[in-house]
């Protein structure tokens, strides 16, 4: 159809020019920052002796990679895993708390309760859940999927593994989990 086409992200016009010869618009996402900052109501107080993990995904969707990310954080020793999805659950196996279909502001309250995100999905566009996490005082952990490079920089402000490299995602949830410090630089960098 002769439309206008605008996208998000840098790497889906290029696709769409290269494949299919069409110029798109580019519209970069933004962030709603009267939500997402550091201060505000959590659900539950950080305890940097014990770094939460959080996971965001949907359940079920294969290029989300949700299932694996939680065993890798259980593997990791993760002990205290929440996990934020669209999935109507109320129960996962290997994670403390679940949060399903909640409102965008209870996401801020819960990013703003866990020191680490963990997401692994194997496509994105832009994806939003990181940059929310740096937002509200975390950092992440997760693939240089497409569209990471928009704003996430490896040991900068998050750590950041080539995809399927579980090796390496184990080692960095183990580094975040017991190195405050090296945490601590990620969300100061992040903010």
């Amino acid at each position: 159809f002769d439309v206008h086409l605008i996208t998000e992200v840098d790497w889906i016009c290029d696709y769409l020019e290269h494949h299919y010869g069409r110029k798109t618009h580019l519209a970069y996402n933004g962030i709603d920052k009267s939500i997402y900052r550091p201060d505000g109501p959590a659900i539950a107080p950080r305890d940097p002796e014990r770094p939460r993990v959080l996971i965001e995904g949907s359940m079920g969707v294969p290029l989300k990679n949700t299932e694996r990310t939680i065993a890798l954080c259980n593997y990791a020793g993760a002990d205290d895993i929440w996990l934020m999805t669209p999935t109507p659950v109320d129960h996962v196996d290997g994670v403390d708390r679940v949060f399903s279909r909640i409102t965008q502001a209870q996401t801020a309250e819960v990013y703003r309760s866990c020191d680490i995100l963990v997401k692994l999905s194997y496509v994105e566009g832009m994806f939003g859940p990181p940059l929310e996490m740096l937002h509200c005082g975390g950092t992440a952990i997760c693939y240089k999927v497409t569209g990471h490079d928009l704003y996430l920089t490896h040991d900068h402000n998050a750590l950041l593994a080539d995809i399927d490299d579980e090796i390496e995602v184990v080692r960095s949830i183990q580094r975040l989990l017991t190195d405050g410090s090296l945490r601590e630089r990620l969300v100061r960098n992040g903010l």
